[in-house]
This record gives structure tokens, sequence and C-alpha cells, in this order.
């Protein structure tokens, strides 16, 4: 087969890389003999042929657009499960391919949100790390006042002393295990909360437990999101004060609220009557919520339109409280 020429005079290979539009912005790949490499560019407007084929380097010489050297890094770097793609296989023994990693930023089970964060965690477009170092003024704001260290995302999300990462990631690992999935690491790794998302929790059968795996996304990036919350507010609103830390007792409040509003959420998200076909299915609430909720046992089987469902969870009073 000879090699078409665009509207623009480049040439170019068929290369096998047989993909379709799907009316979303996106090229959703049908069929390669090869591995595909998916570079989360709109590919709209590529295909000036009309041939439905249109090869990936194309794409980079039409888009205009590099990608981040960070944004590679944080995919592909090999090495104690720290990126996004070797973190997934440390749990689910897979490496996922590009296009999976782009979809699961957008996953629906979470926020909007918390896919933007998400994505500029990525992306490292977050304003923090290196990020001042770019600005005249602001390079101190680059290092971790409490650690000494660079404050990175990673950082902030692992090893940090002042965000509240240690507790944050206590909580989530006690309310997993109540759920019963003990084989799940106490502390995460960087890549392992970027990837939660495509993680699928399986019975010893194999069945795949999609509430399980519901919960687990939950429970990983919400945190996630309320630690870098935590981390904003100890930055501006306690402007660094060391002595202001936020407390065990000030976290666990915040994780409990947290969650609880999340529960709260999912239960109004099955009004059909409301949200027609985008209402949640009761069935998989219950799943999702099952065996980590207070006092389960006294709660109707109808429990998803009562109010007053709670996480259960084991709390650190504060001192001097004897409520």
């Amino acid at each position: 087969m000879s090699s078409p020429v665009d509207s623009s005079g480049l040439q170019w290979t068929l290369t096998g890389l047989s993909v379709h539009w799907t009316g979303t912005g996106l090229w959703k790949v049908a069929w390669s003999p090869v591995r595909v490499q998916w570079t989360g560019l709109d590919w709209a407007g590529l295909d000036s042929n009309g041939l439905g084929i249109v090869p990936a380097n194309l794409a980079w010489q039409k888009g205009h657009w590099n990608p981040l050297e960070s944004t590679g890094v944080h995919m592909d770097y090999v090495g104690e499960g720290k990126d996004f793609r070797h973190g997934v296989k440390e749990i689910s023994g897979f490496l996922p391919m590009d296009l999976k990693i782009w979809y699961s930023l957008w996953n629906k089970v979470i926020s909007r949100n918390i896919c933007a964060f998400l994505w500029k965690c990525m992306h490292n477009a977050h304003c923090c790390g290196e990020y001042g170092l770019k600005i005249p003024g602001y390079e101190q704001h680059a290092q971790c006042r409490i650690c000494d260290a660079n404050e990175s995302m990673e950082h902030i999300l692992t090893d940090c002393r002042a965000s509240g990462q240690n507790r944050v990631w206590e909580l989530a690992h006690e309310l997993l295990t109540k759920k019963g999935l003990t084989q799940l690491p106490t502390n995460p790794t960087f890549g392992q909360i970027l990837g939660c998302s495509l993680v699928n929790m399986h019975d010893q059968k194999g069945k795949l437990l999609k509430g399980s795996s519901r919960l687990y996304t939950i429970v990983i990036l919400e945190p996630a999101y309320l630690t870098w919350r935590l981390r904003c507010e100890w930055r501006i609103d306690r402007g660094e004060d060391p002595q202001r830390v936020h407390t065990k007792a000030e976290i666990a409040g915040r994780w409990l609220s947290m969650v609880n509003t999340r529960l709260k959420l999912d239960c109004l998200m099955t009004n059909k009557a409301r949200y027609g076909c985008k209402a949640l299915n009761p069935v998989m609430v219950k799943q999702t919520w099952n065996n980590v909720l207070h006092d389960e046992r006294g709660l109707p089987d109808n429990w998803i339109s009562e109010s007053g469902v709670l996480v259960g969870m084991r709390m650190v009073r504060p001192p001097g409280c004897n409520c």
C-alpha cells in the first residue's frame, strides 16, 4: 500500500494502527499488531484523509505538543512501585497500557475535583516543590520546612510529617481491613495512589469484587486529596508554623467527615427519580459500603434511604473530651 499524503503535504506510512472516532474527542484503539502507545492527546481532525487510520507519530507532528518529562516519569519510572504503571502491577499483577491510564484519570467513581487533582499529579502541575524554583522570590517554598526535603507531591502524600499523611493512611488501612482487604500495603506508594482506580479486587475463586474495588478507589483517592488540602491549610492558613501542624484528632475528624460525606452522596445518588439513568445502582452502593458501617447489624435492609447511617471507625478523642 502506498503512503498517503495529507492536506499539509506531509507523507506518512500506515503502521497497522486501526482506530475509530468515539465522539468524545478521543480516538479509540481497535486493533494493532504492535504495542500501542497512547499519548492522551485529542486526536480530532488528524484524519484528514477520511481513512480512519492515523499513526501515533502524526499526532506529535501535527498536535504541536510535547509531553512533559515528569509525565513519562510518573508513568514509567521503574523502581519500588513509585510510578503509576508499576504501582498498579504490585497490587493487580498487570502493567496497564497508556490508554487505560489516561481513561482512569476520569473515573466515574471519583469527583471532578479529584479527577483534576490526579491529572495535575500526572503532569507535575501542582504549585509545590520545583514549581517554586521558577518564581523569583519563592525559591524557599520548594523545600518542606519540617522535613527539609523537596516538597514534591510524592513527598506530600507519602513521606511528609506536616501533611498528616501518616495518620490518613493509617485510617484508610483500618477501614480497608474491616472490608476484608488485608493484602494491601499500610502506606501506599505514589504509584499505587495514582493508579488505584485501575486495581480490581477478586475473591479466592477469582470472581471480581466490584464493591470492594470501588471502595478501594474511594478510600485511597479521597484521603490523598484530603492530605493535599491539609498541607495547603498548614502552608497558607497556618503560616507553616511547626507548632500548628494538624493533630491526630483533627486529622481523624476530618477523615471521618470526608468518608461519611461520600457515603451520604452515594446514598443520595441512588434516587432514580431525580438522576434518571445517571443514578447509582443501590446494590452497588450496598456492596461498596457493607462491613464498614456503624452498628450494621441493627440497620434496616433499605438503609440507603435512611438518614444517620455512618461509617464505623474508632476515633481518637481530643484531650479533655469526656463525650
